[in-house]
């Protein structure tokens, strides 16, 4: 019995191990049912550090278009900021989502820059700079900022 404890002890260390994410720092936000506004920014926070920033969206099957135009701005404590846009395709010339996830909600990942360095200060805001004012179909939006040399 105290063997097998131990193996299991064991194991259990083992896999919460592997499942240490300190080298990543994932945020989401979810978006209103009646749809994001072109006017709302998402405001992210994310650890600080130097990685890559990538931007997740998950939406739906009734997202009508096969992109999503976004502006992803740095803004740094002195408040500088750096902008990037990110054309995210959704859907391939045929129609067809591109994205993981099962059913109806589907999630795609775009590397919006492979190095940016973040500090306590920073924040990130995110919003939609597609012709409407406001679009229907995205569930959530999320950042990744993958830290190096952690």
């Amino acid at each position: 019995m105290k063997r097998l404890l131990s193996l299991l002890l064991t194991a259990t260390t083992i896999i919460l191990a592997g499942c240490d994410t300190s080298g990543e720092d994932t945020l989401f936000t979810n978006l209103p049912d009646e749809g994001w506004a072109y006017t709302d920014a998402l405001s992210f926070s994310p650890r600080p550090g130097k990685g890559a920033l990538n931007i997740a969206v998950r939406h739906d099957a009734s997202y009508p278009y096969s992109n999503l135009w976004l502006e992803v701005a740095v803004v740094s404590a002195d408040k500088n900021i750096s902008t990037d846009t990110v054309n995210l395709p959704l859907c391939d010339p045929y129609g067809r989502w591109l994205g993981k996830g099962f059913g109806g909600s589907y999630q795609i990942e775009a590397e919006v820059t492979p190095s940016v360095t973040i500090d306590t200060l920073t924040t990130l805001r995110v919003r939609h700079i597609m012709r409407c004012d406001t679009i229907r179909g995205i569930d959530q939006v999320g950042i990744s900022h993958r830290l190096t040399g952690v």
